[in-house]
């Protein structure tokens, strides 16, 4: 079996592409290599690797007819609400226009895919008061797409300080990319089609919570700047995985584990 992963160099693609070699797949990654680095992915060396925008339709149709992928996972995104709002066009080209391309592409040639996982972002859902999230939930998003933790990780590795918008009482579902990993590899096992399913640990944290917690495992403080909260901000998202926990999903990384490992990862990636 063939898999493609765009976006495949990134923090959770790489994780993937990983897990998909080691389950005996030929795997094919796509990434411009603007938000990841080849060196993320252990097995490198078994996969074929283009570094492509997905942008680049002519591209991305040539892939398709070359490759003839069994499995497509579209990762590729600008996961960035600051950025999202700053370049609104190029974020609506990779995150919406690029999937829907690929999918007519795919159309066109009539490519018989076994399964397309395009990943998005729990901020779709928006500021709406219904909690925790069901994925019939109505979508409102307040942006055209935050990686708190991957910036609260560079201040701390870099004693620089930590600029927190608004009052910090902001909560997310965190969860771990190795539960992110059992889960989407649990959607393509049950062949899921045609479905909608929140991935996460179904727990909301306020991002106060977080910072404490992360300071406790970093043995180190932060200092913490204030500033006036940004528009495109989510206030409070958790989500339902009852869809999810009916593929036999169960969290292996309770959140101050995975931050722990997370924390350590990150430290040994510093020394080497």
């Amino acid at each position: 079996m063939k898999a493609l992963v765009t976006g495949g160099a990134g923090f959770i693609g790489s994780h993937l592409v990983d897990h998909l070699v080691e389950s005996g797949f030929e795997v094919v990654v796509v990434d411009d290599l603007s938000m990841g680095a080849i060196s993320n992915i252990k097995h490198w060396e078994q996969i074929t690797i283009y570094v492509a925008d997905v942008c680049d339709d002519k591209f991305m149709q040539q892939l398709l007819a070359d490759e003839r992928p069994d499995y497509i996972y579209f990762l590729a995104a600008i996961a960035s609400v600051a950025d999202s709002i700053e370049r609104p066009a190029e974020t609506h080209a990779v995150n919406h226009t690029a999937v829907f391309n690929l999918l007519e592409h795919i159309r066109q040639i009539r490519l018989p895919i076994k399964q397309f996982l395009f990943t998005s972002s729990a901020a779709v859902y928006g500021n709406l008061p219904e909690l925790p999230k069901r994925e019939d939930s109505r979508v409102a998003p307040v942006s055209p797409y935050s990686g708190v933790l991957s910036i609260l990780t560079d201040c701390l590795k870099t004693q620089r300080p930590f600029t927190l918008f608004g009052d910090g009482t902001q909560t997310r579902d965190f969860v771990y990319v190795s539960d992110v990993i059992k889960a989407l590899w649990l959607i393509t096992e049950h062949q899921v089609q045609h479905e909608v399913i929140n991935i996460a640990n179904g727990l909301e944290t306020s991002l106060n919570g977080i910072i404490q917690m992360y300071q406790e495992i970093a043995g180190q403080q932060l200092e913490i700047k204030r500033a006036e909260q940004r528009g495109g901000e989510v206030d409070h998202s958790v989500a339902s995985i009852g869809k999810l926990a009916r593929l036999n999903y169960e969290s292996e990384w309770p959140l101050r584990r995975g931050l722990t490992k997370y924390w350590e990862g990150e430290c040994e990636h510093a020394r080497s």
